[in-house]
């Protein structure tokens, strides 16, 4: 008998793998895709920016997200680098829209020899995570319920430096349009 419960264990097991790997795949194609990645070259930076989610619900969580590749002997700015641009995402104002701090990753240590100073920069590819939601606050709910999206607007701003000079402060300006699905909708998990 043991030999029959030790396939029967291994086939359950199988079985439980394949359930944990296949159900968030699910739920993320249930909470929305992406948008299309909209394209931006300026003279010292490519990036790459779009929304984590073509449509939410109210209260869902989602994020603008910003892949930023500094052209060669670039380097921006970054948290900590006092007296100079950090490089940041301004959104502008919309009431049904709830924004938390923007997420910056790990930097690094950019020595600036004429000046024998140390600042945190981003000279490698990096990427700047905006989390937003829809308003699911009651105060807003006339408002959102009158939606059908949420267009969002705003600038990346930085200042970027090579090893030799400084240029002038960039905004590139971006929008995304963002669908609204019913509360019910996120629940049950359609769309």
């Amino acid at each position: 008998m043991t030999p029959r419960r030790r396939p029967l264990k291994t086939l359950i097991r199988c079985v439980v793998a394949v359930i944990a790997f296949v159900a968030p795949v699910t739920a993320a194609q249930q909470a929305g895709k992406p948008t299309p990645p909209r394209r931006v070259t300026t003279d010292h930076l490519q990036i790459a920016t779009y929304a984590s989610h073509d449509a939410v619900a109210p209260g869902e969580p989602f994020s603008i997200v910003f892949d930023i590749r500094p052209r060669e002997r670039m380097h921006v700015y970054a948290p900590g680098a006092d007296g100079y641009r950090i490089i940041t995402v301004a959104l502008a104002r919309n009431p049904v829209l709830v924004t938390q701090p923007l997420q910056y990753p790990a930097s690094e240590i950019y020595f600036f020899e004429p000046l024998n100073e140390r600042v945190p920069v981003f000279q490698k590819p990096f990427r700047l995570t905006q989390p937003l939601a829809v308003s699911a606050a009651p105060a807003q709910r006339d408002a959102v319920a009158a939606l059908d999206a949420v267009t969002i607007k705003g600038t990346l701003e930085y200042q970027a430096c090579d090893d030799r000079i400084c240029f002038a402060p960039t905004s590139v300006p971006v929008s995304y349009t963002i669908r609204i699905r019913p509360p019910d909708a996120a629940r049950a998990g359609g769309a």
